[in-house]
C-alpha cells in the first residue's frame, strides 16, 4: 500500500467510526518526524493536540490516527504531555 493509499484508508476509518473513537478518547494525532503519537484536542482542528507541540510541525508530517492503533502496530511512543504513561517532551 502505498503512503496516499495509507492515508486515505485511515481517513476512511477514523470517519466512519470517529464517534467511537471520541467517545473512548482515542483519537490521537501522529508525528511522523519523531514517531510520538499525541492525544488529540477534541473540539479543535484535526491535528490539535492536548499539548500543543504540534502547531509548529508541517501537516504532511502529521496524521490522525487511533492511540491504540499506532502503539499496537507501529514502533512508536506516547507524548509525555498527552498521556501519563507517555515518555518525551
Amino acid at each position: 500500500m502505498n503512503y496516499q493509499a495509507e492515508r486515505f484508508w485511515d481517513w476512511c476509518v477514523l470517519t466512519n467510526g470517529m464517534e467511537k473513537v471520541r467517545d473512548e478518547g482515542a483519537a490521537g494525532v501522529l508525528n511522523e518526524i519523531t514517531g510520538t503519537v499525541h492525544k488529540r484536542e477534541v473540539g479543535e482542528s484535526p491535528l490539535h493536540t492536548v499539548c500543543g507541540i504540534t502547531y509548529h510541525v508541517d501537516t504532511d508530517h502529521l496524521r490522525r490516527t487511533s492511540v491504540d492503533r499506532a502503539m499496537e502496530s507501529l514502533n512508536v511512543s506516547k507524548c509525555g504531555r498527552c498521556f501519563e504513561d507517555g515518555s518525551g517532551y
